[in-house]
């Protein structure tokens, strides 16, 4: 077919992705297309930035572990060449409780077998609190501390990654919305955007939180719920070591702190409800515990969410001092997207020939980005896929 052999929608990590693991596969000419003036400029834009092998430590076999090492490993090697704001310094899962402590060691030893013994360790409240003087060891059981671990600044690994798209020779377009993907006789045709019809019999949809509404004009339905994230930024803190490992609370709604700009960025597990009212039971909160004076069930906005988590953040200072003294200077906002099942959806579109969906970022897509974009490419490509992709056909709904 004439025109383009991949057009790839969306300038996030999914399709910057995508369209460089096309170009690295051999296609001559991969057109990417992003709606806003510039790349990364909704939910990797509002990425939190650190970067960690999640999955291991799993003791059921799945892909995501595989995703994240192999994305891991393209980010040190983009590192090399462009300025992402790489820091290495690990991350530390911290344990508050003596059940999470339990869980915490029985981790260990798993990742330890998954990743080496080097890559693992089990820290004490004070060897904790020597890598991360913010944190009162009194408060703590201990910690798993994972070495193959980093923060980046998002934004600048997408764009980075872009380059090196551009660089081999794939052409990007900006500031250009896609209104259509045509289709006809059951087969991908093309795209109409910016007004232009543009044609291909390969086009991957990574439209982040409009991809559920961008394949609605086509009959295609998806499972897809866009929410929005927001973390912020504080004023400068003396008493955070710019090399202080990131710091994960999963026992006290997966906060999660690290160095950003001489402060802390700061977020947790969203939340879908309001902020608490003053009625809020604030012990409730130290036994990590979600106060009764709350809407469940209601969406979030940007403009309280951060309110949310700072209130939270507020709430540990007992655990970590310095968040009694915290200010916003910052608020960053994501637009990340789930599925029912919590999967990723990657793979052709069922009853579409050459329409490849790629979406459901799970607040982890920086990190399994690189991995889904080139198993899609392959797939587009090559006609395979590892046979594990089938927990994220895009028809495995009906």
């Amino acid at each position: 077919m004439a025109g383009n052999d991949a057009i790839v929608i969306g300038g996030g990590i999914f399709g910057v992705s995508a369209a460089y693991h096309l170009k690295k596969a051999g296609l001559e000419r991969v057109l990417l297309i992003e709606r806003e003036p510039v790349l990364a400029a909704q939910t990797s834009q509002g990425a939190a930035g650190f970067l960690a092998p999640w999955w291991a430590g799993s003791s059921n076999e799945q892909p995501e572990l595989a995703l994240e090492l192999y994305g891991l490993d393209l980010y040190r090697s983009l590192a090399k060449r462009h300025q992402i704001g790489l820091r290495q310094h690990g991350i530390a899962h911290v344990a508050t409780t003596a059940a999470n402590q339990a869980a915490m060691r029985s981790r260990y030893e798993l990742v330890r077998a998954q990743l080496g013994e080097d890559q693992v360790a089990l820290l004490s409240p004070d060897q904790l609190h020597e890598l991360a003087p913010i944190v009162e060891p009194s408060q703590v059981r201990g910690a798993l501390f994972m070495r193959n671990a980093f923060s980046l600044v998002a934004a600048e690994a997408v764009r980075a990654l872009a380059d090196e798209f551009v660089a081999l020779g794939g052409e990007l377009r900006l500031g250009t919305d896609v209104s259509e993907i045509v289709i006809d006789d059951g087969r991908v045709r093309g795209v109409v955007a910016g007004g232009q019809a543009i044609m291909s019999g390969r086009v991957v949809v990574a439209a982040g939180a409009w991809l559920r509404r961008l394949l609605h004009t086509v009959g295609i339905e998806l499972p897809l719920v866009a929410t929005q994230a927001a973390r912020f930024v504080t004023q400068p803190l003396a008493s955070v070591p710019p090399t202080m490992p990131m710091l994960m609370f999963p026992d006290y709604h997966n906060l999660y702190l690290r160095t950003e700009q001489d402060g802390l960025l700061i977020g947790c597990e969203e939340i879908v409800v309001h902020p608490p009212t003053l009625q809020s039971d604030l012990s409730a909160l130290q036994r990590g515990q979600l106060p009764q004076a709350v809407a469940a069930g209601v969406s979030p906005v940007a403009d309280t969410t951060h309110h949310y988590h700072l209130w939270l953040a507020r709430a540990f200072a007992h655990v970590v001092p310095v968040l009694g003294e915290i200010a916003v200077r910052e608020v960053r906002v994501g637009y990340p997207t789930r599925v029912p099942d919590m999967r990723h959806v990657a793979g052709q579109a069922g009853g579409v020939h050459g329409l490849f969906l790629l979406g459901a970022d799970l607040e982890c897509g920086m990190t399994h980005g690189p991995g889904l974009g080139r198993i899609i490419a392959d797939l587009a490509v090559h006609g395979h896929a590892p046979p594990e992709i089938a927990a994220y056909q895009p028809d495995r709904w009906g």
